[in-house]
């Protein structure tokens, strides 16, 4: 081959050789900039993940204050049960002596009348 043949052929390999590394370059940006969006949405992916753990635990202690609010009722409501039924004994115990009261009147009539 003739010297200006191989110049001509070793000036189209580095062409080849530029173009490539260009290529390169471009490909490496991509793949940059790819990493880029992936960490953005690691990052945000990590701030909700920050932010449903919070939520969950909101939520626990929300369901512990209402169980023992749910304890605290249930003992209210006995604590309301047991007044109702000594109320309604105290009741009854009226009820009978009023009747004594009446039948002691109603004897009493009944003596006076025989008089």
């Amino acid at each position: 081959k003739s010297l200006t043949q191989n110049e001509s052929d070793i000036s189209q390999e580095l062409k080849k050789l530029n173009d490539a590394i260009e290529t390169l370059r471009q490909e490496k940006e991509t793949l940059n900039k790819n990493l880029d969006e992936l960490n953005d949405a690691i990052e945000t992916s990590k701030v909700k993940n920050d932010e449903l753990t919070k939520s969950c635990e909101d939520l626990k202690n929300l369901k512990q204050t209402m169980e023992e609010k749910q304890a605290e009722q249930a003992e209210s409501i006995q604590q309301l049960k047991e007044a109702l039924a000594k109320a309604n004994d105290q009741v009854q115990e009226q009820s009978k002596t009023i009747d004594d009261q009446q039948k002691a009147i109603d004897d009493q009539k009944a003596t006076n009348t025989s008089l």
